[in-house]
């Protein structure tokens, strides 16, 4: 139902934005075309494209010569992330996430544990992080202690997705045709760049948090894929996308570095 949803949505997005006139455009679909492109030609007409599944894009939209991929999201949308925890593990490790941590993350993912999900007993959510908050704790720490990490993996999980040669998406928008907001790449980097993680006791990388999409507890495993697959969701993406669109400017602007602000 919730994917059935989104598709509509993505949908009637598509039909408001494609083959219309700026000047034809509703205010919302105005207002989303001038955070992604600036100031507009009211007789210019805008093209969308939809893009094919599992890329980040769920349309692109070209103005004038000009095409930027866009991430739609519903209003209550959260999982904004899903692999195989595997090939999740690879991609960390190709930003020099530590063994340690990947083994931290391995081992609450399957919770029974191993890293591999071949333990006898699956244990919920409270008592696996009791028996690992000293390792989530350290996993944290070394996920979130540089600006760097956060910024490169939130862009793979947002905007660039698992396959290298795929279309990838220059901002995010939450809401639907008539009402929502949109933030770019750039806006959510300056908004990262102000921002501090320790608040959250969950495996997080900045404001995702990792869970396993379903780990069977004292149940028959019946779906090996979903056993495997890693979901990285954004709890309160539609308020901090809010926030972002309207106190972060659209442009590239000079800002203080993460060691700058925060001393490290």
């Amino acid at each position: 139902m919730n994917v059935a949803t989104g598709i509509m949505n993505e949908d009637r997005i598509f039909e408001a934005l494609n083959n219309k006139k700026i000047k034809n455009l509703s205010n919302n679909m105005r207002d989303l075309m001038e955070h992604l492109f600036g100031l507009l030609d009211p007789d210019e007409t805008v093209k969308a494209i939809k893009t094919c599944e599992f890329v980040k894009p769920d349309i692109m939209i070209v103005y004038k010569g000009i095409t930027k991929g866009l991430s739609i999201k519903s209003e209550k949308s959260q999982v904004i992330h899903s692999e195989q925890v595997n090939m999740f593990a690879k991609i960390l490790k190709k930003h020099n996430i530590s063994n340690e941590t990947i083994k931290t993350i391995l081992l609450f993912h399957y919770g029974d544990g191993t890293i591999n999900g071949t333990g006898k007993k699956r244990f919920g959510y409270t008592d696996i992080q009791y028996h690992l908050k000293n390792r989530i704790k350290a996993a944290n720490e070394e996920l979130t202690k540089s600006y760097e990490t956060i910024v490169s993996l939130l862009n793979y999980c947002v905007f660039e997705g698992v396959r290298e040669e795929a279309e990838k998406a220059d901002a995010i928008y939450v809401g639907d045709v008539d009402f929502g907001y949109v933030a770019t790449k750039e806006q959510i980097r300056r908004w990262i760049n102000n921002k501090r993680w320790s608040y959250y006791d969950n495996l997080h990388i900045g404001p995702l948090l990792m869970n396993p999409h379903a780990r069977y507890i004292d149940k028959e495993v019946k779906n090996e894929k979903f056993r495997n697959q890693i979901d990285l969701y954004w709890p309160k993406l539609f308020n901090d996308i809010s926030y972002i669109s309207r106190h972060y400017n659209y442009y590239d602007t000079p800002y203080k570095s993460w060691k700058d602000k925060h001393g490290e």
